[in-house]
């Protein structure tokens, strides 16, 4: 069983990042792995799949917590 992304992935008009721009979510860009991948800056990561990974991994426990983060102010 291997985890890598499928040879001939399905491909979909718009990427993720693009259809999400428009609700103006800041965390959110395209990723230079590829087009089948976005890239979430609070999290430093990139990730694979379409809308329904979004908004899986914009839910996510990990996610929530950098959001979190990155809200607080710095006392410092």
């Amino acid at each position: 069983y291997s985890l890598s992304p499928p040879e001939n992935p399905i491909s979909v008009q718009s990427h993720p990042a693009e259809i999400f721009s428009d609700l103006k979510l800041g965390w959110i860009q395209k990723s230079a792995k590829g087009s089948i991948y976005f890239h979430c800056k609070a999290c430093r990561s990139d990730y694979i799949g379409g809308i329904a990974a979004l908004k899986k991994h914009s839910s996510s426990k990990k996610h929530c917590n950098n959001i979190t983060a990155a809200r607080v102010p710095s006392i410092l």
